[in-house]
């Protein structure tokens, strides 16, 4: 029997049909896959490229010929790589296309590029896996605006939640759509489990009416409600406003809730205590005025109304200044306006017309004024009638101005009377030497010619005389020095003090050799003054010191500088000798005063006057201290004192 299969001749052709057909749809699939915005790619099992669209050019910058025989693993961000993987190992095992995943693709600038892809298995005619084909898209553009999108948002929502106040937006529904940490805390409740709630299905008792109430004034009237209410001990304010759509409708409400107890509580103080000011203000004397940060009087006190006979209408402003003295004003306004500026307080004298007519002294004190944040809100001012104090004040400088006049006329005689005493004095003193020397001279003669005839009591009547004729010579010397002092113009210039003293010691041990005493003089001590006067003070006060130790076997003399609490710094002379009773301290420096006898420690009683005299000449002082059998110690400052 004859083969009943194909004919050579039909297999053939069939075969040519079937291959043009595949060539075909080849070109078509090429066609396809070159002119979509896709990219297109094919992998073997193992992920090495066989196949890439042109569109790999054109998203990723490099040509399709450097990727073929590349694994896809190059291309991929490292941070993505194992998902990929792991996606496209279970499309080449379970035989199954997987589900989009997304990816970050280098491109050939250095960037990275995010892809969106898909995948299928290639399977052959056995069915078995031969390898992948996918097709990605560049979400690139999409993925950033979402990521700024969404920082957008995170801006948003931190501050959103960082408002201190309660913010929430309810819908027309009264359920929550948003609300910020301060009302999550607020609730109590997780926010997720507040969105989409009902407002009053979550708030009870007066926060019902926080939040329901004002909508439905928002809701009737389309515009932004307000309300105040109080819960738990605290006050809280409530504003609504609508959000509309494009159409005009209300579609939602945006409530912010903000606790205000401490602002009503500032505000009832800020009340009671502007009513205490008024009424302590118009309780007193003073005349009260304040004013703003514009310069311009806000307030008086009733005592300032009273005093002028003004309402408070016309003073406030500038209408004050009207009641000031014409030659007053100027004055006034360029020392208010000043200490305004600068934020110092002031304090100006000027006169004001009162209700009758009549001008009074007022003293005006002003100082500027801070809130309890330190902001600056005005000046405040007190104002006293001294007009009864100007005109007591005016008598008194009439009265100082008159015993002015009289004390120097008076010092003027003084003056005259104690120069016309000291040239009396020296006249005097000066007369006196003639005689003196007359009987002082006589009485040797006397003695020299007659001494051996003259009984032993005669001879000590004569000696006696001759003494005192000598005591009198020293005395008138004394005088005439004392005199001198007075009348005598100083030189003054720096005196080396240590220096005038050492000397001063010198001689008083070259005149004593017999004598024993230490004498400590401290080194650098100057002052200015005339020398030779200070040579004086120097040689009577250690004079002294040398004369009253001369009871001690071995006598110490200090000399240095102190700093005294009543007079600063004073010089001071030391010894430690028979000293003298301190109940007298004040009568030592008057002339002829004397604490011991003539006989024990002879002397004038002018030496520490003469001293007094020369120290206050200088403008300085002079005292002393002293014990009985203890010592003394004589200070003395002088003006400028330049000592250790």
């Amino acid at each position: 029997m004859a083969d009943k299969g194909i004919h050579p001749d039909k297999t053939a052709l069939v075969q040519e049909k079937a291959d043009n057909a595949l060539r075909e749809s080849e070109e078509k699939y090429r066609i396809l896959v070159e002119n979509t915005q896709a990219i297109i790619y094919t992998l073997t099992t193992d992920g090495v490229f066989t196949f890439v669209s042109q569109a790999w050019t054109e998203f990723l910058g490099s040509p399709t010929d450097q990727v073929i025989g590349k694994r896809i693993g190059e291309f991929i961000h490292p941070d993505d790589l194992p998902y990929c993987q792991a996606s496209l190992e279970m499309v080449i095992k379970t035989g199954q296309s997987n589900t989009s995943i997304e990816y970050r693709v280098h491109h050939a600038d250095g960037s990275w590029r995010w892809h969106r892809s898909r995948g299928i298995p290639v399977k052959d005619r056995a069915g078995t896996v031969i390898g992948y084909q996918g097709i990605a898209g560049d979400i690139t553009d999409e993925k950033m605006a979402k990521e700024a999108i969404q920082k957008s948002l995170n801006r948003w929502q931190t501050t959103f939640d960082a408002i201190p106040d309660i913010v929430c937006v309810i819908s027309k529904e009264h359920k929550f759509q948003e609300i910020n940490i301060a009302g999550v805390r607020a609730l109590h409740i997780p926010r997720e489990k507040i969105i989409g709630q009902k407002c009053y299905e979550l708030v009870h008792g007066t926060k019902e009416a926080l939040l329901v109430c004002p909508c439905t004034k928002v809701l009737e009237a389309g515009e932004e409600g307000f309300s105040e209410y109080k819960q738990d001990g605290r006050i809280y304010s409530l504003i609504a406003w609508p959000q509309k759509d494009e159409s005009g409708n209300v579609v939602s409400f945006v409530h912010i809730v903000k606790d205000i107890t401490e602002r009503k509580q500032a505000e009832d103080a800020l009340k009671e205590s502007e009513q205490n000011f008024r009424t302590l203000a118009d309780s007193g004397r003073a005349l009260v005025w304040t004013a703003g940060i514009d310069k311009l009087c806000n307030y008086f006190n009733r005592v300032w109304l009273e005093f002028t006979g003004r309402t408070i209408e016309q003073e406030l402003g500038n209408g004050w200044a009207e009641s000031v003295h014409p030659d007053d004003l100027q004055r006034c306004l360029d020392i208010y306006i000043e200490a305004f500026d600068r934020r110092s307080s002031f304090s100006m004298e000027y006169r004001l017309r009162r209700y009758d007519g009549e001008y009074r002294w007022i003293l005006d004190d002003g100082c500027p004024r801070y809130a309890a944040n330190g902001t600056f809100i005005g000046y405040i001012g007190h104002c006293l009638d001294i007009t009864d104090r100007k005109n007591a004040e005016h008598e008194i400088h009439v009265l100082n101005t008159n015993l002015e006049q009289r004390v120097q006329l008076r010092t003027a005689e003084l003056l005259a009377a104690n120069k016309e005493l000291d040239a009396f004095s020296y006249s005097v003193s000066h007369d006196l030497r003639a005689p003196l020397r007359s009987i002082e001279g006589f009485t040797k003669i006397f003695m020299d010619e007659y001494g051996a005839a003259i009984p032993e009591k005669g001879r000590g009547y004569l000696e006696r005389a001759q003494h005192s004729t000598l005591y009198m010579g020293q005395l008138i010397d004394d005088m005439l020095e004392l005199s001198r002092i007075s009348l005598s113009e100083m030189h003054m210039k720096k005196t080396d003090l240590s220096a005038l003293a050492a000397e001063v010691a010198e001689d008083l041990a070259i005149n004593n050799p017999q004598r024993n005493v230490q004498v400590n003089i401290a080194p650098g001590m100057t002052a200015i003054g005339d020398p030779n006067f200070l040579r004086i003070v120097l040689s009577n006060l250690l004079g002294n010191a040398w004369k009253f130790t001369s009871k001690r076997e071995c006598g110490h003399i200090n000399m240095g500088t102190m700093k005294d609490p009543e007079h600063g710094s004073a010089f001071f002379v030391r010894d430690d000798g028979v000293g003298f009773d301190n109940a007298y301290k004040d009568k030592l420096f008057t002339a002829f005063q004397r604490l011991h006898s003539e006989n024990d420690f002879p002397g004038t009683g002018v030496g520490l006057a003469t001293t007094a005299r020369v120290v206050r000449r200088h403008g300085g002082d002079v005292w002393a201290e002293g014990e009985v059998d203890k010592g003394a110690t004589f200070y003395f400052t002088i003006p400028e004192l330049r000592g250790n």
